[in-house]
């Protein structure tokens, strides 16, 4: 494979790890985990806002503590 090609795939794979990282950490949370039984679609979507937004937190709260490592 061309350089640029290589270039590419190595942009992509490290893009793709990350996300997933971001959707592990979000799965983490137990009321994403378990089958979310609300009716509406905008309570349910708000959830998911919320789940982001912890997960958010909690990686800024982290990111101190592996500056120090």
């Amino acid at each position: 494979m061309p350089s640029f090609h290589q270039q590419i795939n190595k942009a992509h794979s490290i893009l793709r790890v990350a996300i997933e990282h971001t959707f592990l950490g979000i799965k983490g949370l137990k009321i994403i985990k378990n089958k979310i039984r609300l009716e509406s679609y905008e309570v349910r979507k708000q959830v998911i806002w919320i789940a982001n937004g912890l997960h958010n937190f909690w990686l800024s709260c982290r990111k101190p503590l592996l500056n120090h490592s």
